[in-house]
């Protein structure tokens, strides 16, 4: 399973239900890693999205309280190990197919599955205020590697794989 992530320089992942920047090439190489696969996302991320699944991916949703009823492609579940199963199961989905991608909260419950870790530098430091969510810490000598992908004007992809 793979983790995708836009991170600014405070570790700062969103701000409400809006991430605080926006950067066209990293919308576009989001798109390009998890177009025809699995997402795992959280309900504030189902939210940003305002209730519409992103075209050509299924979508497994990690919440306690949503409903979402008769929606092509989409399953909502409780837990995290739920959400792996599912994703293997009901999906038939490849642990190299599904990608967690947000917010907060699902990467962090998600965390243990996750083989791979894409993460693009965002250039900036947004201002912090309530509603601000944060990546968690990648402890980068311990158990991953780091290699890196230099994008578009100041962006970059540091990839870190479990080891």
């Amino acid at each position: 399973m793979r983790l995708i992530a836009a991170v600014a320089k405070n570790n700062m992942v969103g701000q409400g239900l809006n991430l605080p920047w926006y950067y066209p090439d990293d919308l576009a190489y989001f798109k390009s890693k998890t177009k025809g696969k699995t997402i795992i996302i959280g309900r504030k991320t189902w939210e940003s999205f305002q209730g519409k699944p992103l075209t050509d991916r299924k979508h497994i949703i990690l919440s306690s309280t949503l409903e979402v009823p008769g929606v092509k492609d989409v399953y909502v579940t409780q837990t995290p190990d739920a959400a792996a199963f599912h994703a293997r199961e009901t999906f038939k989905t490849a642990g190299e197919d599904v990608w967690v991608c947000g917010g907060a909260s699902t990467y962090s419950s998600m965390w243990r599955y996750v083989d791979e870790l894409y993460i693009t530098r965002i250039p900036e430091r947004p201002p912090e205020n309530k509603g601000s969510s944060y990546f968690p810490h990648v402890a980068v000598g311990q158990i991953w590697y780091l290699s890196r992908e230099e994008r578009a004007g100041d962006l970059r992809v540091d990839i870190y794989k479990r080891r």
